[in-house]
């Protein structure tokens, strides 16, 4: 064996090594039949088989190791590339990581060859990587990925180098590794809004209570709410939570009083089935949330879906509305996702309030989560109760509700 050990060159480094796992069976494959295939090394260091020169070290077998030769036009950087991308099975996320390793090296060579006016030897990354304005494209192409899985790993390298590696070696893709991201940072601000929290007497016109809305809401009186609009959690472990909320709208709902409730679309019939056991069935109308990167992406079943239920169900006997209300809301381009999570947005939750409550009307939420509930009625002058079973959920409402101008809404 080499007793000294060998340094991996840069652009060996562009690709991720393999899975534990999967070089220990590497390690036995050599160690029952030999290596197959040479170290090549380059300026000293490996240029290509580090997965190979581990191996061999944990099989305790002497590596072949060779140096490496050009052949026709190839750069170091290029042989590597072709040679990794047709033998690794890379995800689009790691072929994103690749990209933003090699683009740096694309830029510089394009700088070079501006420096020395373009006379000197034309390999295949100095063609490629053209002007430095064009360099990303290149890059971008060349690993067949698109801008915005590059744009997230530029930022994951630079703001969160954990999340870096992880998209690196394939334990989270992209888009996991930046909503990781906007947690944390959702996290850390939200810090900062609680440390800024003031003791405020209490708006009688906008009560928030910490606790279970089975538990909490008991002080709401009979037949005094004219709508109840809410977003429950969507997972199946929650369905426990719907048939509850529709025997709370049957008790405090005013006769003709509606509850609007976010849903999700794979237990959609259950919340439905829910939602009828105790209150009648109006309607499901369409949330647009698609443009502006509102698609979001199943992967259970590979469906894009660009739109959200939203469920009205009512306390006998319907009040017919003023006017025709469109079943298909549009909120398309929202992305503000701040204070919570699953935060709604404002623009939604407006137009469902203005159509079925009048100024001065009773709007409660039992999941008050992010408190776009309360900021819009406030704003469009309802009265409101709210309750979650976070204390800070809680808290972060009392901030919004404080850092936040009240607006006058059409």
């Amino acid at each position: 064996m080499t007793t000294t050990d060998l340094e991996y060159h840069p652009y060996a480094n562009i690709f991720p090594m393999i899975s534990q796992p999967e070089l220990q069976a590497l390690a036995r494959d050599i160690k029952e039949n030999g290596q197959q295939v040479p170290i090549y090394l380059y300026e000293g260091k490996i240029l290509d088989g580090r997965n190979r020169y581990a191996a061999c070290k944990l099989a305790g077998v002497e590596p072949n190791i060779i140096d490496w030769r050009p052949e026709g036009q190839d750069s170091p950087l290029t042989w590597v590339i072709s040679l990794n991308l047709h033998r690794r099975h890379l995800t689009p996320s790691q072929r994103a990581v690749v990209a933003v390793e090699i683009l740096p090296i694309f830029e510089r060579d394009a700088l070079e060859r501006k420096s020395l006016g373009g006379k000197h030897k034309q390999d295949f990354a100095s063609v490629i990587s053209g002007p430095i304005g064009q360099a990303r494209t290149h890059a971008k192409a060349l690993m067949g990925v698109n801008h915005r899985y590059i744009s997230i790993v530029k930022l994951l390298k630079a703001d969160a180098p954990d999340l870096y590696v992880k998209v690196r070696d394939g334990e989270l893709v992209a888009t996991e590794a930046e909503a990781v991201l906007k947690g944390r940072r959702m996290r850390e601000a939200n810090l900062a809004r609680l440390s800024r929290l003031r003791d405020m007497p209490e708006d009688e016109r906008c009560k928030l209570l910490v606790g279970d809305f089975r538990e909490v809401l008991h002080g709401v009186p009979d037949n005094s709410v004219d709508m109840i609009l809410t977003d429950p959690p969507y997972l199946g472990e929650y369905l426990d939570v719907w048939e509850p909320l529709s025997r709370l709208g049957e008790r405090v709902l005013k006769p003709g009083g509606v509850l609007v409730s976010y849903s999700g679309h794979y237990w959609l019939g259950d919340v439905i089935m829910a939602l009828k056991s105790h209150l009648s069935m109006g309607w499901v109308f369409c949330l647009r949330m698609s443009g502006g990167g509102g698609t979001r992406l199943m992967r259970h079943n590979k469906i894009a879906t660009c739109w959200k239920p939203l469920i009205m169900v009512y306390k006998a006997p319907y009040k017919q509305p003023d006017g025709v209300f469109s079943d298909m809301i549009d909120e398309a381009g929202f992305r503000d996702k701040q204070y919570h999570e699953w935060q709604q947005g404002e623009v939604g939750v407006s137009k469902v309030m203005q159509q079925f409550t009048d100024r001065e009307g009773l709007v409660i939420d039992p999941f008050l989560g992010g408190g776009t509930t309360a900021v819009v009625a406030r704003d469009l002058g309802r009265r409101f109760v709210g309750c979650d079973i976070s204390e800070e959920a809680v808290n972060l409402t009392r901030a919004r509700l404080q850092e936040t101008t009240p607006r006058s809404l059409p």
